[in-house]
């Protein structure tokens, strides 16, 4: 089996929830240097798959570590802030969220792309 596939043979029994978290993510977006529930989930999901979890990195940051003896160390990085933007797209999840601060704009979303 090659490696790809090793990875991804267990993909269906977490496709769910990930599904689940995408969508709360983009209902409840969160502004930058806001994103203390969105910090929360994702603290909370990595700690359950089995990854060592740090919080409070530069005030809404999160760390997780996953251990899996000697060898090559990967970094994967990702940003968790929403745009203050209203969103349009009609999805069933889109943001009602309102920015705050000011010179916010009418909303906050999340413009992932998806294909």
């Amino acid at each position: 089996m090659r490696e790809t596939e090793q990875i991804l043979q267990h993909y269906g029994s977490i496709r769910a929830d990930q599904e689940d978290f995408y969508k709360d993510l983009h209902q409840n977006p969160e502004l930058s240097h806001q994103e203390h529930r969105t910090a929360g989930n994702v603290a909370r999901n990595m700690s359950s798959w089995g990854f060592e979890v740090e919080t409070g990195i530069g005030g809404t940051g999160v760390v997780a570590v996953l251990r899996n003896g000697d060898g090559p160390t990967v970094l994967l990085r990702a940003d968790m802030d929403a745009l203050p933007l209203q969103e349009r797209t009609g999805a069933d999840y889109a943001s009602t969220v309102t920015a705050k601060g000011p010179g916010r704009g009418p909303g906050a979303r999340h413009a992932c792309l998806r294909a």
